[in-house]
Parts: C-alpha cells; sequence; structure tokens
C-alpha cells in the first residue's frame, strides 16, 4: 500500500463502546466483528459517511486502508496506512484534524 509513495502515513484510531456525537451507540460486541473483519479481510476507509441507499451505486475513491485492529480494555484500535491519493487528508492529520486520530505514526 505504501509502495509509491512519497509521503507514506499510518494511523491508529480508537474507538471507544459509547455512544457517538452522531447519535450513533457502538456496542463493544458490534466493535469486535469489525475488528475481526478487518484482521481478516482488511477495510476501505472514505472521506465523510456514504448514505446507506447509495452502498449499492456509489463507489468512493478510498483514502483510508484499514490493515489491522484489535479489541482491549472496551476499544477497538484500527490501524490505518492512509492512501497516496489523499495528500489533503495526510496534511489535515497532521494538524491534528479530525479530532478522532487518537495516535499518528511519523514517516
Amino acid at each position: 500500500i505504501k509502495a509509491g509513495d512519497d509521503d507514506p502515513l499510518e494511523v491508529v484510531v480508537s474507538v471507544p463502546e459509547s455512544k457517538s456525537k452522531r447519535g450513533w451507540f457502538y456496542a463493544g460486541e458490534s466493535l469486535q466483528d469489525i475488528v475481526n473483519f478487518v484482521n481478516t479481510e482488511t477495510l476501505s476507509g472514505f472521506l465523510g459517511h456514504q448514505k446507506p441507499d447509495n452502498v449499492d451505486t456509489e463507489f468512493p475513491t478510498p483514502v483510508t486502508h484499514w490493515v489491522g485492529a484489535k479489541w482491549e480494555d472496551g476499544k477497538a484500535y484500527f490501524r490505518g496506512v492512509v492512501d497516496k491519493v489523499a495528500p489533503d487528508l495526510k496534511r489535515w492529520v497532521r494538524g491534528g484534524l479530525p479530532k478522532f486520530q487518537s495516535l499518528v505514526f511519523p514517516r
């Protein structure tokens, strides 16, 4: 994933078992299912949230590749690589945005 990227960036995001700012409840069991999925299949991340009605017909460009995950102390931790097609996202992450980024690995 990082091959050919002159500015690679890895991130780790933590998602606690809790209610989100959007009002969604992230149950521990659901988060553990996502952790298991990422560890067996990987997962692509996109900028923003896709509307459920558009999932079958819309194919946004992935900007983060979630390549590993673990469940620890009531939190899911997801390790990702920001895609080389997303220089704006890399700049935002390094600048502290979005706020959900818990750890940033320097290149």
